[in-house]
């Protein structure tokens, strides 16, 4: 049971440095929804081409 609770604490930590803190710092990431934003670009991009 320790053990799982170690894992679900990790994975909390995880998912909340990567959804809210880094993108606060000016770092991308998926889940905030920074990829899909620069896919959609560069899509545009190469239609326009």
């Amino acid at each position: 049971m320790d053990s799982m609770l170690t894992f679900i604490v990790i994975f909390a930590v995880w998912f909340v440095l990567n959804r809210f803190i880094l993108p606060r710092f000016g770092i991308p990431t998926c889940m905030s929804q920074s990829c899909s934003l620069e896919r959609e670009q560069e899509e545009k991009n190469t239609k326009a081409e």
